[in-house]
């Protein structure tokens, strides 16, 4: 038996080739096909609600880390309301499933609100295994990263 056969023939290897073998298979399917295959690998559960605690609080963190690294003005969310989601799904019926919300921010430099919108990604953590979390609090995206108006991460078409 050669080397290469004996390799193949491993359970673990063998498990992991067929699995490579049936994602490429179906992505020259079509796209319905695909999609069935991508709901039943990873449900629509894997992406987390707008009002997850999870999301809120990575949102809080991510918001301190840019005030301190670009801001510079001591500025925090202390309570984020009115939680809604705005879209939900695939975009061109791509793989990766998207949830746009928006809410309203208190921030600790006044009592009125600021617009908060944000999106959570399916599957762009770390190597794929979880969520991503990316925001714009309406006012201070001094840099515009997510674009004029915060129009990168909200569902505006």
């Amino acid at each position: 038996m050669s080397r290469l056969s004996r390799l193949v023939s491993s359970r673990p290897l063998r498990a992991a080739t067929l699995a490579i073998a049936a994602v490429a298979a179906t992505s020259l399917s079509a796209p319905s096909a695909r999609a069935g295959l991508l709901d039943a690998m990873v449900g629509p559960s894997d992406v987390p609600a707008c009002g997850d605690t999870g999301v809120v609080e990575t949102i809080r963190e991510k918001f301190v880390h840019m005030d301190a690294n670009v801001l510079h003005r001591g500025l925090a969310i202390q309570q984020v309301d009115r939680i809604r989601q705005s879209h939900f799904g695939n975009l061109n019926s791509g793989p990766v499933l998207r949830r746009y919300c928006y809410a309203h921010a208190y921030l600790n430099d006044g009592p009125r609100p600021k617009t908060l919108y944000y999106l959570i990604e399916q599957n762009y953590g770390f190597l794929g295994l979880s969520w991503n979390v990316e925001f714009c609090v309406q006012g201070y995206d001094r840099w515009r990263v997510q674009d004029g108006n915060c129009r990168a991460v909200r569902h505006w078409w």
